[in-house]
């Protein structure tokens, strides 16, 4: 029998995690051959579909996953632009632009490998939660997180 690696069974828990808390997350590897877990989550205020894509850098488990809002791209703000603009900044909770612009959300102060991915799903959730009352208040995400 073939012993699996650490990093191969920390994925494979985190799927079935996923799986179990998020149906219809899915894992998968991205252009550049990383892994990933992606899933659509609908806002409680509108009927607006956002998906989350986790990423894994190299490095993984003890380096960080990126968190991107994968789709929309462009991220309306309530006061005209684009939150895509806004990249590493501490009032929106987000950390330096993903690809293609894309917004990278801020899910953590310090990592520790011993965090499962269903961790950082649920603070992309609240931050989607909290982006979307950004549209109906013009009020800065972190204004949410206090």
């Amino acid at each position: 029998m073939e012993a699996i690696g650490q990093d191969v069974l920390l994925i494979l828990i985190n799927k079935k995690l996923l799986e179990r808390k998020f149906p219809g997350t899915v894992y998968g590897k991205d252009r550049e051959g990383r892994p990933c877990f992606q899933g659509a989550f609908r806002s409680t205020a509108g009927l607006e579909l956002y998906t989350l894509r986790l990423v894994l850098p190299s490095g993984s488990p003890t380096v960080a996953p990126r968190l991107y809002v994968w789709d929309p791209i462009k991220l309306p703000m309530r006061q005209g632009g684009f939150l895509n603009d806004h990249p590493s900044q501490h009032r929106w909770h987000t950390c330096p632009a993903g690809p293609e612009g894309r917004v990278q959300i801020c899910h953590a102060l310090s990592w520790d490998p011993s965090y499962a991915y269903v961790e950082v799903f649920l603070k992309g959730i609240l931050w989607l939660e909290a982006y979307r009352a950004h549209l109906d208040t013009g009020k800065s995400i972190c204004d949410y997180f206090r």
